[in-house]
């Protein structure tokens, strides 16, 4: 997966939101201006200059976890699927579900800011 349009869209934003801070009539609002700074620091977290490469590393060492990952659970197939004909695969598919689930549970708790 390609992440580079989706940091040029974070990027192209920050420079829109650094311009708006730049103009003192955003100040007379001050629940605008906080919204603004938010944004700003959320943008700043996710597009500092010369960082952009950092993100694709990460993409790249997940799909590579993943990938070293799927070569360990081989031989936790096999040890289930001598126990019982495809156990294995079952206890395979359960444990996706469980970090499936897990994984989605620990989203909701990402509050959303802007409805705030």
């Amino acid at each position: 997966m390609d992440l580079r349009p989706h940091i040029e869209k974070f990027a192209i934003r920050m420079t829109e939101v650094e311009t708006e801070l730049g103009d003192p009539k955003v100040f007379e609002n001050n629940r605008r201006a906080q919204e603004l700074g938010r944004e700003y620091a959320r943008l700043k977290d996710l597009v500092a200059k010369g960082e952009e490469a950092r993100y694709l590393g990460l993409a790249n060492m997940a799909t590579a976890g993943g990938a070293a990952l799927a070569r360990l659970i081989g031989p936790v197939i096999d040890f289930f699927n001598a126990q019982s004909a495809g156990l294995g695969y079952q206890v395979m598919l359960g444990a996706s579900f469980f970090y499936f689930v897990a994984g989605a549970l620990l989203l909701l708790k990402i509050k959303d800011q802007r409805n705030q």
